[in-house]
């Protein structure tokens, strides 16, 4: 299912589909997060900076930006983030996870969501 969605967006993340429901069940995240913030930030990995597997806009910034090695290294990477960084600390909804994440879009009146 995940797969042909990712498909019908020509997402270079859908041979990677199983990967996603794999890596978010290690971190007990719903798959839907690490697959809508990918498609937010960067139509599901179609529009990123020059090879950098980075489909969800992880360390993204005026200063640079962080490139992983592979998709599934950034796969992994951003699920222990979001985890670690989100989740554990009780930004366990969209909507909370923006104030963080997104934190220009939240002052903007959501447009990121």
């Amino acid at each position: 299912m995940l797969r042909k969605f990712l498909e019908s967006y020509r997402s270079p993340l859908a041979p990677y589909a199983n990967y996603i429901l794999e890596i978010s069940e290690k971190y007990g995240l719903d798959w839907r997060l690490l697959t809508g913030i990918s498609g937010n930030e960067s139509l599901f990995g179609r529009v990123i900076p020059y090879e950098s597997h980075n489909a969800w806009g992880w360390g993204i910034h005026s200063r640079g930006s962080l490139k992983f090695s592979s998709w599934e290294e950034g796969i992994e990477k951003v699920a222990q983030g979001l985890k670690k960084n989100y989740i554990d600390i009780g930004l366990t909804n969209i909507d909370l996870i923006m104030t963080k994440y997104a934190p220009v879009s939240v002052a903007n009146g959501y447009p990121w969501s």
